[in-house]
């Protein structure tokens, strides 16, 4: 493949994120900004970020924000939501809901909002890159995370690439269930690793996460 249809097929390399942070200071050293990246293979009752889960963007609903505006029910095309007299919502079918975002975007109070958008690596670097004075004056940089980055294998690695061209410091936050070689370019790349092993017997682990630790163990043994 000619090297212009190959730099052409990596700007159209696009994933799924549901937050970037910037100046987050307890994810490795220095002033970072923090990419959350949707999807996760593990089922951890006590998850930081549930909304990470699932790997496509999905709709939530803060009950406390409603204030009955109705908005929601005239846009939504799936007739998936129901609302009371008072126009507040009361139940989103989530079996007729596709996930839009046309309520989030008509909800003025914020009630409804979609968690998870598709961004390719340049909308990415066009907010991480405005804090590179702090990256370099801190010892800072970009910070992976989730979710688990690694279950998005290629916009994973596009984005290690890339921000290890601008010479950024890069770190990932892993629970460390992934097949190595999906994800073995952008490891070569990573400066530090912070892999979050949630149990070491393999029994207790998939009573708690749905998933054995075998493959956990053994890229933790690969990490150097």
């Amino acid at each position: 493949m000619p090297q212009k249809a190959i730099d052409e097929e990596k700007r159209t390399v696009r994933g799924t994120i549901f937050d970037i942070q910037r100046f987050t200071v307890h994810d490795g050293p220095g002033i970072r900004t923090a990419v959350f990246m949707k999807g996760c293979p593990l089922r951890c009752p006590w998850c930081q970020n549930p909304e990470s889960v699932r790997k496509t963007p999905q709709m939530t609903y803060f009950p406390m924000q409603c204030v009955g505006c109705g908005s929601c029910v005239k846009v939504c095309q799936q007739k998936a939501i129901r609302s009371t007299g008072k126009n507040l919502v009361e139940k989103i079918n989530l079996t007729l809901c596709n996930h839009c975002g046309e309520c989030a975007v008509s909800c003025c109070s914020r009630a409804l909002q979609l968690i998870g958008q598709s961004v390719s690596v340049e909308e990415v670097s066009d907010t991480v890159m405005k804090d590179s004075l702090f990256y370099q004056n801190s010892g800072g940089g970009v910070t992976f995370t989730g979710g688990e980055p690694t279950y998005q294998p290629e916009f994973l690695t596009e984005m290690v690439k890339h921000f290890k061209k601008q010479g950024l410091h890069l770190v990932i936050e892993t629970c460390g269930m992934f097949p190595w070689d999906s994800v073995a370019e952008a490891l070569s790349l990573i400066d530090i690793f912070y892999l979050d092993i949630k149990h070491v017997n393999d029994e207790k682990h998939q009573r708690v996460t749905g998933q054995s630790n075998a493959i956990i163990l053994e890229n933790a043994r690969r990490i150097d």
